[in-house]
């Protein structure tokens, strides 16, 4: 993985070594492979979902990959951050904050205030994938 990748913790939970590099892509990862430096490689799904398409090939296997969407726990969502300091961003404590419980993204002591670019800008990525707009373009683009 590049050094700074986000998915340090799920190889670490899962006791898998990691090799860091200053960059990877699936291409890297193949070079990788073939010299036998790794044999597993993380990626986000519209990277691999994108790739036959980009490369013109027909599956994974034609190129000596293989692909295991299940793996790791299968998809999971990514989420948008800004930064405390960016102008359109303000926060207000969480009513439904538990600490008792682990912080995660849907237990955090704070919440975007509602109102602010930030929020307005959730609402809207909210609304394109409830709406399933977001998935046709997704096939549309990114799917062979």
């Amino acid at each position: 993985m590049e050094h700074g990748g986000s998915k340090i913790g799920t190889a670490k939970q899962l006791g898998i070594k990691v090799q860091k590099v200053d960059f990877v892509d699936i291409n890297m990862a193949r070079k990788l492979f073939s010299k036998k430096r790794s044999q597993f490689y993380v990626v986000d799904k519209e990277l691999i979902d994108y790739y036959p398409k980009r490369e013109n090939i027909a599956s994974f296997e034609e190129i000596g990959l293989k692909v295991h969407k299940d793996c790791c726990g299968g998809d999971s969502p990514m989420y948008l951050g800004f930064s405390r300091f960016y102008p359109h961003f303000k926060e207000d404590s969480n009513p439904n904050y538990d600490d008792s419980k682990k912080l995660s993204q849907n237990n955090f002591p704070v919440i975007v205030s509602p109102g602010t670019i930030a929020h307005r800008l959730g609402e809207a990525l909210q609304e394109i994938k409830n709406s399933g707009s977001a998935k046709t373009i997704y096939d549309n683009y990114f799917s062979k």
